[in-house]
């Protein structure tokens, strides 16, 4: 079967500079929706600046990591871009003038335009082997966003902890298995508690997507919802966590895999049973708990390779902040701010793209393909591509350093005999079953609504109802 791609070979052999291939791609999605009412600005009168052509060169201007209305004036000028040619005349008011006019909306449709365009590629192999039972996979996080720099004139007389500086945080949901932002929300307030927004994003996953989390999403409350959602989830384990032990299918030295109640104290008790594991690595204790209750649909080895996924979420952000240039915002002006981060999700999405599809045709895994040596060659390198962008960056990807090993697949696992994991016993008793003010139907109630969350032989699965 023929493979589609959206960076299909170009119509010359010829040495190209590969950004060109990345230029057309935006060139062709932003004439498609193109907006007629654009084009006359008054009566017998063209716009100078169009919206395609400055989409275009701030596309251009971001994957040369050098994003601001200064450096997108001047290559509006110098340099033609994909079919417009150079304008004749254009200033840094007058791009800024324009970003203001136009707003959010072309910013947010052109994103749009990217997912449905990427979506419709051949489906990659999933990343996900390590959870075949998960309808997804997905990491949840939130990032703290720098503060407007006082490099223009618009920020320079503002003192230096003026709220108009502040820009907020991210709180996001990354697909692990796609390698694409699933959900990515503007929080304006820094400080605030993301936990909710994030439960917010979380609404429309399909159900039994198994949801990677860290220590600062970790509560009773957000264990509870998700497993009421009937998703899977898994998580560290905070250090000082109560939890009373129910059966232990392993341990040996240092390592557990049992059966735990968490919370010892009334006043604080996780309704569900749910899953411990533990482990050494050096003289690091590692412990996880997951309502993914049977051992043989998730070994402990793959509870902690799939723990090290969650890591992915944070490259996903480094790329944002760092490598598209997110840590440095040109003006304190909300619309200026969030165009510029719709511009670094749309070309982060692109990128993600291409280092799943890279890995998969190389056999590799995606976090084997460097995004920063991938940001690196595409405004730099001119190769022949007969055979499309991905095959040209996959034949050159281990000379340059595009693809190498990475330390968050070098683990030392523990190695755990199958026939070494006690079988758990045929059914347990609800927690809250039997207490007082909780007897009668009530309890009974209670009782069935526990045992629900726990496996029977035949599901082998914790945490769905």
């Amino acid at each position: 079967m023929k493979k589609h791609t959206p960076f299909p070979a170009p119509a010359t052999t010829d040495s190209a500079p590969l950004i060109n291939q990345l230029v057309q791609f935006f060139e062709e999605l932003l004439q498609q929706a193109a907006d007629e009412s654009d084009v006359p600005t008054g009566p017998g009168r063209r716009a100078t600046l169009l919206i395609p052509h400055l989409l275009l060169a701030c596309v251009l201007q971001m994957i040369r990591k050098n994003f601001s209305p200064a450096q997108v004036g001047r290559t509006l000028l110098l340099q033609r871009i994909g079919s417009f040619a150079p304008l004749l005349t254009v200033s840094r008011q007058a791009v800024r003038q324009r970003l203001l006019a136009i707003g959010l909306a072309p910013f947010t449709q052109l994103l749009q335009q990217v997912q449905v365009a990427l979506s419709r590629q051949s489906p990659q192999p999933s990343a996900c082997t390590l959870a075949p039972f998960a309808s997804t996979v997905v990491a949840v996080d939130q990032s703290d966003l720098s503060a407007v720099a006082r490099l223009c004139e618009e920020t320079k007389a503002l003192p230096n902890k003026s709220e108009r500086l502040l820009v907020g945080k991210l709180s996001a949901v990354f697909d692990v298995c796609r390698q694409q932002w699933r959900h990515v929300q503007l929080l304006s307030d820094p400080s605030g508690d993301g936990t909710l927004n994030a439960l917010l994003l979380l609404e429309d996953l399909p159900k039994a997507s198994l949801i990677l989390a860290d220590l600062g999403y970790f509560g009773f409350t957000w264990l509870q919802y998700l497993s009421d959602q009937g998703h899977f989830w898994l998580s560290r384990l905070k250090s000082k966590s109560s939890y009373r032990l129910q059966h232990i299918f392993y341990q040996h030295e240092d390592t557990l895999d049992a059966l735990i109640w968490l919370g010892v104290y009334r006043s604080n008790q996780y309704p569900y049973l749910v899953r411990l594991v533990q482990y050494r690595h050096g003289e690091t204790l590692y412990r996880y708990v997951t309502n993914v209750l049977d051992p043989a649909l998730l070994p402990v080895p793959n509870v902690v390779r799939l723990y090290a996924r969650r890591w992915e979420i944070e490259m996903a952000f480094k790329l944002l902040k760092r490598t598209l240039g997110v840590h440095l915002w040109w003006a304190c002006s909300r619309v200026l701010v969030v165009q510029q981060l719709l511009l670094a999700l749309t070309l982060a999405q692109v990128l993600h793209f291409l280092q799943a599809d890279i890995a998969a045709q190389a056999g590799v895994e995606p976090v084997e393909v460097s995004l920063d040596i991938l940001m690196k060659v595409l405004p730099q390198a001119s190769w022949p591509c007969p055979f499309g962008l991905v095959q040209s960056l996959i034949s050159h990807a281990r000379s340059i350093g595009l693809i190498r090993p990475s330390r968050y697949l070098a683990l030392e696992l523990p190695t755990i005999p199958q026939e070494a994991v006690l079988p758990p016993p045929p059914a347990y008793t609800g927690r809250f079953f039997g207490r007082r003010g909780n007897g009668g139907k009530r309890g009974k109630e209670k009782q069935d609504m526990v045992c629900s969350k726990i496996p029977r032989s035949k599901k082998g699965i914790g945490g769905i109802s």
